[in-house]
């Protein structure tokens, strides 16, 4: 797993929209951390990201998600987010949705 202090400074950030919680009860203070925790321990953080070139329809924020995939040479880029999955690839790196990921996992 690769991701940024960015990635991970957005992901708390949207866990803690009042939509998210009001939809989802959120996560507490302490999950959280929890949370977040557990991800830094287990994902490779990419430090200095490179940049891509401007895409159309892609907004900066996940121009940044595209360039941490393509800086950390993930094996693929997992989402639901509905404009990244309509590019399909990155720089030849797969643009997957989580039950493709999932789908994709050898079985045990």
């Amino acid at each position: 797993m690769v991701t940024s202090e960015v990635i991970l400074g957005e992901l708390e950030s949207v866990l803690q929209r009042p939509k998210i919680l009001r939809t989802f009860g959120g996560p507490t203070p302490s999950e959280l951390r929890e949370y977040l925790f557990v991800l830094r321990a287990n994902a490779e953080i990419i430090t200095t990201v490179g940049t891509l070139d401007p895409i159309p329809k892609i907004t900066p924020d996940d121009l940044m998600v595209l360039a941490t995939t393509v800086t950390g040479k993930a094996n693929a880029l997992v989402t639901g987010d509905a404009i990244l999955l309509e590019l399909k690839t990155v720089r030849e790196i797969p643009i997957i949705t989580p039950r493709a990921f999932i789908e994709s996992l050898p079985s045990v």
